[in-house]
């Protein structure tokens, strides 16, 4: 016997829900001792709860098929390890790196 169902006269009109906004709420570095492996996971969390990870691995050596120079957490690691932060954040710079790779739409951080 299936569940009973109500089936409305006049269809209730819900307003879509939208997303206005992005935060940070996990970085994280995994690295051999040897810097032979590295890992950079960042996870964010937009104003509806829902979640996006971008995750940044040691690749190939350069030349070698699967190189991508923008996903390589060498790099990253080493430009987040020299930054300034007194004039912008960490979250800051990687909500900027997420947006720059395509993991989040365009928008202004604050």
């Amino acid at each position: 016997m299936d569940a009973a169902k109500l089936t409305l006269a006049i269809p209730q009109s819900i307003p879509a829900k939208a997303v206005t906004d992005w935060r940070v709420v996990l970085f994280g570095v995994e690295r051999a001792y040897d810097g032979s492996r590295v890992t950079i996971s960042v996870i964010a969390e937009n104003n509806l709860g829902e979640q996006k990870e971008a995750t940044y691995s040691r690749p190939p050596l350069l030349g070698e098929a699967g190189y991508d120079q923008p996903r390589d957490a060498l790099l990253l690691l080493a430009a987040l390890n020299t930054a300034n932060y007194s004039t912008k954040s960490l979250h800051a710079r990687l909500l900027e790196k997420l947006v720059a790779d395509g993991f989040l739409g365009q928008g202004t951080v604050a």
